[in-house]
């Protein structure tokens, strides 16, 4: 009976620990990542746009509401990376000043997006740059 408990239990925490490897936090409809998630959420979502920011950069300050608006427009999703923290994704993806957007489209290589940056622009650029209109959302 201890055994057959003791196996319970090795099955239920390995069930959490797989549920919580699946969810990521989500900050006004943007995905944080980090150094620990990145490639797994990357390997599940193969078009992204990433934020790479840094808190106490202003021009992030103002692209965060409109960079949350445009996540709602768009149907991938759109994730943000705290570089000043997650260090090694910021030297990985050669980011040197913020905010940085980077996308990807089913490749390990991710563009460099220097598009408008304010939420009526962004999905539409997006698009257009890319020749995505599967990605608009009809929210």
């Amino acid at each position: 009976m201890l055994l057959k408990g003791a196996f319970l239990l090795i099955c239920l925490l390995a069930i959490c620990r797989a549920e919580e490897e699946l969810n990521y936090e989500l900050d006004e409809g943007v995905v944080v990542l980090t150094d620990k998630n990145f490639d797994d959420f990357l390997k599940k979502n193969p078009t992204i746009l990433v934020e790479f920011y840094a808190p106490w950069c202003g021009h992030c300050k103002n692209l965060a509401p409109e960079y949350a608006k445009a996540a709602e427009r768009l149907s991938v999703p759109m994730a943000k990376v705290d570089a000043t923290v997650e260090t090694e994704l910021g030297t990985r993806f050669g980011i040197q000043g913020y905010p940085t957007l980077k996308f990807w489209h089913n490749s390990e290589n991710p563009i460099e997006y220097d598009g408008g940056r304010d939420a009526d622009g962004q999905p539409a650029e997006v698009v257009a740059m890319f020749g995505l209109g599967c990605l608009m959302s009809h929210r």
